[in-house]
């Protein structure tokens, strides 16, 4: 069930959990399913670079996106102040619903490693 997932997921782990839980659906069944939690903003959509489309339920709290150029990790963290600014903002002839932040960067991991092959490198 969608309602029971953590986080993102996408068509391909939708599909994999549900082929996994004994319950067969066809591919364009799940994408026509998809398309009318979208229009009923049961969920959200993210098209994040270089990664398969992702979605999340829509009543998910406000949360940046650190993402990783090197290896495509995602992580999800909440900046109290950022979402104090954005709820403050208005706009004009404009309503906003939701807002979403992408951060693009170096994870930690790959930061290090990055480190390590320079400071092999120099031996």
């Amino acid at each position: 069930r969608i309602i029971d997932i953590k986080g993102h997921f996408t068509i391909e782990s939708l599909m994999l959990e549900m082929e996994n839980s004994k319950f067969i659906v066809s591919r364009a069944t799940l994408y026509n399913t998809i398309d009318l939690l979208l229009e009923a903003q049961l969920i959200r959509r993210h098209s994040i670079d270089g990664m398969p489309t992702q979605y999340e339920l829509a009543n998910t709290p406000p949360h940046t996106h650190l993402i990783c150029t090197v290896c495509g990790k995602l992580k999800e963290v909440r900046d109290n102040n950022f979402i104090m600014f954005m709820n403050t903002r208005k706009y004009t002839a404009f309503t906003s619903r939701y807002f979403s932040l992408y951060v693009y960067g170096t994870c930690s991991t790959c930061a290090r490693k990055r480190k390590r092959k320079q400071l092999n490198k120099k031996r």
